[in-house]
C-alpha cells in the first residue's frame, strides 16, 4: 500500500516538474558562491530546492526514528531488569515469611547491589535480621532507613523504635518515642510504649504523667485506663514509702492517704500506711489506720497487725476487747472467730476461746485450722487423748496445711499475703477467705 502510495506521489511530481518545464523553458543564472554563476534550467533549480527539503526531512526523521529505537532498547532493558529484580525480591519475601532464614541470606546478598539503599530492601533486611533475633542489627538498618525519609514517616520512627527497645536500648526508644510525640501530641502507640519502658523500669512517678496522657487520648477503654493509672499511683506510693529517706517516705505517705479518699476500700493502702506509722513509731496512728481498715472492709487480715501492735504496748486487753466487737458485729464471719479464738489462747484466755468456737456456724467445721484450733483448747484443757483425736481427723484431710489466702478478684490462692493477686494482678484483694 506504501509503495503504490509512493509510485502516485512520484508519478504526480513528475507530471508538475514536466509541465512547469514545459511551461518555463527558460534558463535563469543561479549563483551558488560569489563570483561562480551557474546557468541552469529554472525547472532543474525548483527540482533540486524540493529534494534538497525532501533530504534535510528524510535526515531528521531517521535521527528522531533512532533515537526513539535506542530510548526504547533502554527502556525494556530496564523493565526486563526491574523485572528479574522484583522475581528474586519477591522469592525473598516468600521464603522469609515461611521463616527460611538460611535460604535467603544469599540472595539478599545477591540483590543488594540492585537495590542498594531502596526503603523495601531495607526492609526486608531489617525482618531477616528480626527472624534471626538479631534486634541491633535491624535497628541499624531502620534506622537508616528514616534517614531516607523526609520528612520520616511515624510508621517508620515506631518500628525503630520498638527495634531500639528489643535491642537493649530502652532509653533511645524513649528518645524516639518522644520524637513521635512531638509530631502529634496525641499518638496513643508512642504514649503506650513509653509507658512500656517506664513499667519495666518501675519507674512509677513518671509514668503516672504519661497515663493521664493516654486517658485524655484514649477515644475507649477508658475505665480501664483509669483503673491502670490508681494501679500506678499505688506502685508510685509503695516505692516511696520503701524509700530510706524520710522525705520520700513522706511523700509517699501523704499520696497514701489522698488516694484512700478515693479507694476506701483498699486493702494495699492500708498496710503500706499502717507499716509506715508503725516503723516511724507512730503506733496511735499506725493502731488508726488499721482500726479504721477493719471497720472499711471487714478484713479479718488487719485484726493481726492490730494484735502486734497492742503486744508491743502491753495492752492485751484492749485487743481482746476489739475482738470481743468484732466478733458481735460479725456473727457469721468465721476469719474474725478464728482470729479472736488464736488470740484468747495465746493470752492464757483458754474458756474466752472455748466459748468462740462453741458459737461458731456448722460450716465452720470444715476448715482444717478450726479444727487444730479445738485441739488446741483441748489440750489447755487437759484432753489430751481428745486433742490427739482432734488432729488426727484433721491431717487426714488433703491440703490441710494450705492457709486459706484467697484472690477476692479471681480466686487465686497464694501461700502468705501481698498487696497484689499474681494472677489476675489486681491489688488488695488477698484476704484470708474463711467465710
Amino acid at each position: 500500500m506504501i509503495s503504490k502510495i509512493f509510485f502516485i506521489f512520484l508519478i504526480i511530481l513528475l507530471s508538475m516538474v514536466g509541465f512547469i518545464a514545459y511551461q518555463n523553458p527558460q534558463v535563469v543564472d543561479f549563483t551558488l558562491i560569489r563570483g561562480t554563476t551557474f546557468h541552469v534550467s529554472l525547472t532543474v533549480l525548483v527540482l533540486f530546492a524540493f529534494c534538497l527539503g525532501a533530504l534535510i526531512v528524510l535526515v531528521v526523521s531517521i535521527i528522531r526514528d533512532a533515537r526513539r529505537s535506542f530510548h526504547l532498547r533502554k527502556e525494556r532493558k530496564v523493565q526486563k531488569r526491574e523485572v528479574e529484580k522484583l522475581s528474586a525480591y519477591a522469592v525473598i519475601l516468600e521464603r522469609l515469611m515461611w521463616g527460611r532464614v538460611k535460604e535467603i541470606e544469599d540472595r539478599v546478598e545477591s540483590i543488594s547491589k540492585d537495590f542498594k539503599e531502596e526503603g523495601r530492601f531495607l526492609r526486608v533486611k531489617a525482618e531477616l535480621y528480626k527472624k534471626k533475633g538479631q534486634w541491633n542489627e535491624a535497628y541499624q538498618i531502620i534506622s537508616q532507613l528514616r534517614l531516607t525519609q523526609e520528612p520520616p514517616r511515624i510508621s517508620t520512627m515506631m518500628e525503630e523504635a520498638r527495634l531500639a527497645k528489643a535491642a537493649g536500648l530502652a532509653e533511645r526508644a524513649q528518645m524516639i518515642y518522644k520524637e513521635i510525640l512531638s509530631i502529634n501530641s496525641v499518638y496513643l502507640p508512642a504514649l503506650e510504649g513509653i509507658r512500656e519502658i517506664l513499667e519495666e523500669g518501675e519507674k512509677w512517678g513518671e509514668v503516672i504523667p504519661i497515663q493521664e496522657r493516654i486517658i485524655r487520648a484514649a477515644s475507649t477503654n477508658k475505665g480501664e485506663e483509669k483503673e491502670r493509672l490508681a494501679l500506678y499511683r499505688y506502685k508510685y506510693a509503695r516505692q516511696l514509702l520503701g524509700m530510706s529517706d524520710e522525705e520520700s517516705a513522706l511523700k509517699g505517705a501523704e499520696l497514701a492517704r489522698s488516694l484512700l479518699k478515693k479507694e476506701p476500700r483498699n486493702r494495699g493502702l492500708y498496710v503500706l500506711l499502717g507499716n509506715y506509722y508503725r516503723r516511724i513509731g507512730k503506733i496511735k496512728e499506725a493502731i488508726k489506720i488499721w482500726d479504721k481498715a477493719f471497720s472499711t472492709t471487714h478484713d479479718a487480715y488487719f485484726l493481726t497487725p492490730l494484735e502486734a501492735l497492742f503486744i508491743d504496748e502491753g495492752k492485751a486487753e484492749e485487743m481482746l476487747k476489739r475482738y470481743a466487737k468484732a466478733t458481735r458485729e460479725n456473727s457469721e464471719d468465721i476469719a474474725v472467730a478464728f482470729y479472736y479464738a488464736r488470740f484468747c489462747l495465746e493470752n492464757g484466755k483458754v474458756g474466752v476461746a472455748k466459748k468462740v468456737m462453741e458459737d461458731l456456724p456448722e460450716k465452720a467445721e470444715g476448715y482444717p485450722f478450726v479444727g487444730l484450733l479445738k485441739a488446741s483448747i483441748l489440750a489447755r484443757e487437759g484432753q489430751k487423748e481428745a486433742a490427739y483425736d482432734t488432729c488426727a481427723e484433721v491431717v487426714k484431710e488433703e491440703g490441710w496445711l494450705k492457709i486459706p489466702l484467697v484472690c477476692r478478684a479471681c480466686g487465686y490462692h497464694v501461700s502468705t499475703w501481698r498487696d497484689s493477686c499474681p494472677n489476675c494482678g489486681e491489688t488488695g484483694t488477698i484476704s484470708l477467705e474463711l467465710s
